[in-house]
């Protein structure tokens, strides 16, 4: 029997003794216990149990040959409904749990800043950000940055159709460095987005995006990414404004390529 046939037995639900238990009968084909203890090196004393669970997980089988009741290994492919079943009933946990957990995370006092690190972390608060953000609502970025996209496109490709699905607006102010500027100009070909472009190349890492009542602030460089979310109403609506102030004060680029101020009556 091999280690590494163990931990993946363990890694999809069983037990260590429920691993080399079935392990040692998929080796032996049909078995007593005594044979099954002395090739799986599980004491004879936890194998009967052991075998009641494999049996009650459909690893395992009872057969009888020559009037003896033996124990027989079920087809590797039962495998496969293991793994299904099992991630079945943790997403039917999963269902129950939510809604009592968010009934206490909603009576408990919530943090006002929470911080990530790491693309996982950033990938954490952009996920945040399109499943809070209500159908109709926009998201508001300033000073939008391409760093992600490089990080994780696949993410991000699903963060947009995610996004679009719920029918969320983007709302982006871009500044003219290359990559971003280019990244601003792929954007614009995406439905429900709208982006307006800075006068000035000023390429920095740092940027906001504003939703619902939250901010969140993301850095993302070579040394470090980190980000933080702040949940407050005060905050969201004193950024937002600065972004609606400057989004108003941008015109949207024109076919010729300038960048020009918005006209105000």
């Amino acid at each position: 029997m091999g280690v590494e046939e163990e931990a993946l037995l363990e890694n999809i639900g069983l037990t260590h003794n429920e691993a080399r238990v079935y392990l040692a009968l998929a080796h032996l084909g049909p078995a007593g216990a005594s044979d099954i203890a002395e090739k799986s090196g599980v004491q004879r004393t936890l194998v009967y149990d052991t075998l009641k669970k494999l049996l009650e997980k459909g690893m395992v089988s009872q057969v009888d040959i020559d009037s003896k009741k033996l124990f027989k290994a079920a087809e590797p492919s039962r495998l496969k409904s293991v793994v299904e079943e099992r991630q079945k009933s943790v997403f039917d946990n999963v269902l129950k749990l939510v809604p009592v957990l968010e009934k206490t995370y909603t009576a408990t006092s919530r943090p006002l800043v929470t911080m990530y690190t790491g693309v996982e972390g950033l990938k954490s608060i952009f996920t945040q950000e399109v499943e809070d953000t209500k159908e109709g609502e926009a998201i508001k970025i300033y000073r939008l940055q391409p760093g992600i996209v490089f990080a994780a496109p696949v993410f991000m490709s699903w963060w947009h159709k995610k996004r679009m699905a719920k029918k969320v607006l983007l709302k982006g102010i871009v500044d003219l460095s290359k990559e971003a500027f280019k990244r601003g100009k792929e954007l614009e070909k995406m439905g429900l987005t709208e982006i307006r472009y800075l006068k000035e190349e000023f390429p920095s890492p740092v940027t906001y995006h504003i939703f619902g009542n939250k901010v969140s602030i993301m850095a993302m460089a070579e040394e470090e990414s980190l980000g933080v979310i702040i949940e407050s109403k005060v905050v969201a609506k004193s950024f937002e404004e600065n972004f609606d102030f400057t989004w108003e004060a941008l015109a949207k680029r024109q076919d010729g390529g300038a960048i020009e101020k918005a006209k105000h009556a």
